[in-house]
């Protein structure tokens, strides 16, 4: 009996044989989001061995699992710590290198240690190939459709859509729908993306009447899209509806917003830049759909003076000044409120920024007319530095931009062109080589997919 005693105390609760040593447990997290390019896989070591190999694995299909290519930046595989508590360790999967189709939806990562207990990823997408919509800078509303490769930055013309409305302003994406306001028409276009066959379709009834005139930033929290109708200086609620993704207008459609220009949405609240204010409006979005003022409404701090194109992310907002070379940052509060970043406003070369986009540490900012691209730095605090390299020219105005994975692109207007830029692992940005495309026509606005 004293045998089997030491047998089930010293096999049972650690998982080895009597007399054997201990095994090294691996313990991966699941990437949050769509991936794109070189994937940081985080994963632990527990053990009592001290060090330990492992092999890493992935698989496109949860049955056959293939080597994993390192990418610079990875910690390695071999002689790894491990300790009782659980060592952490990175390593950079170059995705690129080893998926054959550039849009994967459910990929496994696998990390094994050598005589360990491995432990394997939840799905993850990974979709090093994007779709760029932009929006043509003329009367007749069209949405052009490319395949952006994310990592690379090449770029293919797919086709031409009419959204039905007059003067197009903004494209955004939410959920495999591209959205697009028009400052004549004061209606909202919704087409729906099939990315397998690569094609995009208006919904039934698109596009969709506003109540107000100059219809032209837009956000939506999901349930709901709201638009900044910049010449009436109202808001338009449309409540989104779930299965055929249509618009219809919420019974308290109309806010008034004074000089109201970007919108952004976090937690239950819109963020309304309001440029001759120079403030952001504060609105807590009800159950209902209705905006209530929040308390801590209107933010006048951080350096604002005439906030037009404003971003969240995570718990930071960034707000661009318009009218002078600034951006300021602030921290969002559960309540709504904002709490100014150590720093703000924060310094720009250039004025007149009418777009701005993040890309994990990196934000970037397009100054219309002055036909210059903008890239800043945000640190941990997030503070934002201009890069060393800043601004970069383009061929000519533009008014908008979007970024993922290891290309940030900007569209002009009068000069006719896509332009792609690449971020490298240090965070520098530069032209692409060769990655001034011809559009053919002049272009106002882009979004990318997921």
């Amino acid at each position: 009996m004293a045998v089997a005693l030491v047998f089930l105390a010293a096999g049972c609760g650690d998982g080895f044989w009597f007399g054997s040593k201990d095994k090294t447990e691996a313990s991966v997290t699941t990437p949050a989001g769509v991936q794109t390019g070189d994937v940081s896989i985080l994963y632990t070591l527990k053990g009592e061995s001290g060090t330990a190999d492992v092999q890493v694995v992935f698989s496109t299909n949860g049955a056959t699992f293939r080597s994993a290519s390192a990418a610079p930046g990875s910690e390695g595989t071999d002689n790894l710590t491990v300790t009782p508590d659980g060592a952490p360790h990175t390593f950079v999967w170059r995705s690129k290198a080893d998926l054959t189709n550039d849009r994967e939806g459910s990929v496994l990562v696998r990390v094994r240690p050598d005589d360990g207990v491995s432990d394997t990823t939840g799905p993850i997408a990974v979709h090093n190939a994007r779709f760029l919509a932009s929006v043509n800078d003329q009367a007749a509303g069209e949405v052009r459709l490319h395949r952006l490769d994310a990592v690379d930055g090449a770029v293919t013309f797919v086709e031409a859509e009419p959204t039905g409305g007059t003067e197009p302003a903004e494209v955004i994406y939410h959920s495999g729908h591209y959205l697009v306001s028009h400052e004549a028409t004061n209606n909202i276009a919704v087409l729906a993306l099939d990315a397998a066959a690569g094609a995009i379709t208006p919904v039934a009834g698109s596009p969709f009447a506003g109540d107000g005139s100059g219809a032209r930033y837009l956000a939506t929290d999901g349930r709901r899209v709201f638009v900044s109708n910049t010449t009436s200086g109202t808001l338009t609620i449309f409540e989104w509806n779930a299965e055929t993704r249509a618009l219809s207008r919420n019974p308290a459609s109309g806010r008034v917003a004074f000089a109201c220009r970007g919108l952004a949405v976090w937690n239950n609240h819109l963020y309304v830049a309001s440029e001759t204010s120079g403030t952001i409006i504060i609105f807590d979005i009800a159950a209902d759909g209705s905006l209530i003022p929040n308390p801590a409404s209107p933010i006048a701090s951080g350096g604002l003076s005439s906030p037009r194109a404003i971003l969240t992310e995570g718990t930071r907002l960034h707000a661009a000044n318009f009218a002078s070379p600034s951006l300021a940052g602030f921290n969002l509060q559960g309540s709504g409120d904002a709490t100014v970043i150590a720093g703000s406003p924060f310094a720009a070369s250039r004025d007149g920024i009418e777009a701005i986009a993040r890309n994990g540490s990196k934000l970037f900012a397009v100054n219309g007319a002055g036909a210059a691209l903008l890239s800043f730095t945000i640190d941990a605090a997030g503070a934002l530095a201009e890069d060393a390299g800043s601004p970069l020219t383009l061929t000519g105005p533009s008014f908008g931009l979007a970024t993922a994975g290891s290309v940030v692109v900007a569209v002009t207007t009068t000069s006719k062109k896509i332009e792609v830029l690449t971020i490298d692992a240090g965070g520098v940005v530069a032209p692409l080589p060769g990655g001034v495309v011809d559009a053919g026509v002049e272009l106002r606005s882009a979004a990318l997919s997921d």
